[in-house]
């Protein structure tokens, strides 16, 4: 056991305080969260990380979220799909509940097509009043 704990302290001593001191020697200084100028290295991290993707962001386009990147896909583009995945998730999802809890009061309660008709129905209409109401949410946009 002490080997493998000598192999993952390597350098580092414990008892003594320059061990703690030699790790953030090593590692650079490193800013206090919510300082400006933690802010600012967070910021051009992020700028050069989104270089290397081939992604722009706001602040490089001037708020463009129209601009594309080097796979041809634009922010808005994305957030049309997350927004069409989530709106046929919510359709789906309400449809598969009212036709689980339908079949399993008809499997209950022996009426068979009864009470999944009904509560497939209802499953239906509660998917498409959810997409209605984000739609509605959503504006005209």
């Amino acid at each position: 056991m002490a080997p493998v704990a000598s192999a993952c302290t390597k350098g580092l001593s414990f008892r003594e305080p320059s061990g703690v001191l030699r790790i953030v020697a090593e590692n650079g200084p490193r800013d206090r969260p919510g300082t400006q100028a933690s802010q600012s290295s967070f910021e051009e991290r992020l700028m050069t990380a989104e270089r290397r993707a081939g992604v722009s962001s706001l602040s490089e386009t001037g708020g463009n979220a129209g601009r594309k990147g080097s796979d041809g896909l634009s922010r808005q583009d994305f957030t049309a799909l997350g927004l069409v995945f989530r709106l046929g998730t919510e359709l789906v999802s309400a449809l598969v509940v009212g036709v689980a809890i339908g079949y399993g009061l008809d499997r209950w309660l022996g009426h068979r097509p009864l009470f999944l008709v009904t509560f497939s129905l209802l499953g239906g209409v509660a998917g498409v009043m959810n997409v209605w109401r984000f739609a509605s949410k959503a504006g005209p946009n």
